[in-house]
């Protein structure tokens, strides 16, 4: 699904790769705008972008509570937190992290369960 974003610039569009919106106001049929949670799967085509373009569009939405990267290639995942000022936190394939914004605890391995056995 869309992410609709309105900054001070334009109106922009992008598609995360996972997106969590608990409002009952944001149910458009076409885009969400009111995300408490997104993540991003990098690839080498699209890291540069989810790094630095991305990241900042996502950071500028004020429902958002957390944003995660999840390494396509090594099981690793950053997860960055409005609440610690979105410096990151790494997670490697033994830990498990816990998500405020959804009250979810998720183990790496569980992400990377197909991938890296």
């Amino acid at each position: 699904m869309k992410l609709r974003i309105q900054t001070d610039r334009a109106l922009r569009h992008v598609y995360p790769g996972v997106m969590v919106s608990c409002s009952q106001a944001d149910r458009d049929a076409r885009y969400r705008e009111q995300p408490v949670f997104l993540a991003e799967v990098l690839s080498n085509s699209t890291e540069d972008f989810d790094r630095t373009d991305k990241a900042l569009l996502y950071r500028s939405i004020l429902s958002l509570e957390e944003h995660a990267i999840v390494f396509q290639d090594i099981p690793k995942v950053e997860l960055f937190r409005r609440r610690t000022a979105w410096e990151p936190e790494t997670y490697r394939i033994d830990d498990t992290f816990h998500l405020d914004s959804v009250d979810l605890d998720v183990p790496v391995s569980r992400l990377y369960r197909r991938v890296f056995s």
